[in-house]
This record gives C-alpha cells, structure tokens and sequence, in this order.
C-alpha cells in the first residue's frame, strides 16, 4: 500500500510538473508572438557610433491585449532608440492574446538592440 501511495505522489508531482512545463512554454510562445509583433512594426534609428544599445521596456498589459503602459526602468543611453521602440508598441497595440489563457501575463518584458 505504501509503494502505491508513493507512487501515485511521484506520479501527481510529475504530472505537475509537465502542467507547469507546457504553462512556461505558452508563456514564452506568446512573449514571442509580442516581440514579433513589435519588432514588425518597430523603424530602428539610424546607427550611430556609439556602442550597441540594448534596451528593455516593461510592458503593462490589459486582459483585452491593449499596452496600458510601457516604462524603460532603465534609461538606454539613445532617445532616438527609446522612441522608435514606443512607437512601435503603441502601433502593436491591441497585441496578440495567447492560446491558453494561463500563459498570460500582465507584465511583459521585451529586449531590444540597435545594431
């Protein structure tokens, strides 16, 4: 009896993780789905001879897809390349929704780099 209870735990601790794992890979599915979406709609600035910017912009997002704000929490050293990349969101904006709703997430991170 003690076998099968500790089994059926292993069993049920197993299934949870493979739950968890297919959550986390819709999760970041519909991050990509996101980043596609911007970078789609995204004009880069002219290079300049600076060192290449990388930029990560927080995105707040409603349950309908809408970009309820974006905030770089970090400045990214070019104006030009922040502003080319909220312009972008704002046109992405409803963004796609996931297929299954665990995986959304009312905060999304995206990178960006000017090359």
């Amino acid at each position: 009896m003690k076998t099968v209870a500790l089994l059926l735990l292993l069993f049920l601790a197993w299934g949870t993780n493979v739950v968890r794992a297919a959550e986390l890979t819709a999760s970041a599915e519909w991050a990509a789905s996101v980043q596609e979406r911007v970078l789609s709609n995204w004009s880069r600035p002219a290079p300049r001879s600076a060192p290449v910017a990388t930029c990560r912009i927080y995105l707040t997002i409603s349950l309908a897809g809408t970009v309820e704000a974006a905030e770089f929490r970090q400045p990214c050293g070019d104006d030009a390349l922040e502003q080319s990349i909220r312009a972008a969101v704002q046109r992405s904006s409803p963004l796609p929704l996931p297929r299954d709703p665990r995986a959304f997430q009312r905060l999304l991170v995206l990178n960006f780099q000017a090359r």
